[in-house]
């Protein structure tokens, strides 16, 4: 009996090893599983989504993490909807409380922020509007860009002003942000 609670003990601690928890401001708590390899999740992307064929008029925006329509990319949507009306497929990565609001036109085409559906926008479209890293899709579906696809990064401010990660240090300290913030830049090539 002594051999098998010695031996589950010593699990149980070599899977506790495995375990961090991280505690938020809003006092929610999250638990992360640490696997003893890395396992990058680009490759779960390309399995799901690689073999789908990009679509040379679809264009994909999102504002600020789903945050309704505005900023940068909203203003880039209206001129080319004005320049080419009808010639794109618009469609805009948005928060299921900001799709109801109702300022979106009806020539944009939207999709749940925290959808698969979102994911495989990105993973088909051939431009990618956006003025906020992709951190939250290549954390939950390993999104990349692909060969013939463009990213063109607006940022959400003006004027040359921000250094973005640098201004805000709760995003600095997190290791894990700054590898994922790392990768979502090394996509951008506009």
């Amino acid at each position: 009996m002594k051999i098998f609670q010695k031996a589950l003990l010593t699990l149980i601690k070599f899977f506790l090893k495995g375990f961090t928890a991280k505690n938020f401001e809003d006092g929610s708590c999250a638990i992360y599983l640490r696997l003893p390899f890395k396992f990058n999740t680009k490759y779960l992307f390309a399995a799901t989504y690689g073999l789908k064929p990009i679509d040379p008029r679809k264009i994909v925006f999102d504002n600020y993490m789903g945050k309704g329509y505005g900023c940068n990319p909203k203003y880039v949507a209206e001129a080319l909807n004005e320049k080419y009306p009808g010639k794109f497929d618009i469609v805009w990565i948005v928060s299921e409380k900001d799709k109801l609001t109702g300022e979106i036109p009806d020539w944009i085409r939207t999709v749940s922020y925290k959808s698969k559906k979102a994911i495989e926008e990105f993973a088909t479209a051939k431009v990618w509007v956006s003025n906020y890293h992709k951190i939250s899709f290549i954390r939950r579906g390993g999104l990349y860009r692909r060969d013939g696809q463009h990213f063109i990064q607006m940022w959400h401010g003006s004027l040359g002003i921000k250094k973005i990660e640098n201004d805000a240090s709760v995003l600095t300290n997190d290791k894990a942000w700054l590898d994922l913030a790392k990768r979502s830049s090394s996509m951008v090539d506009h």
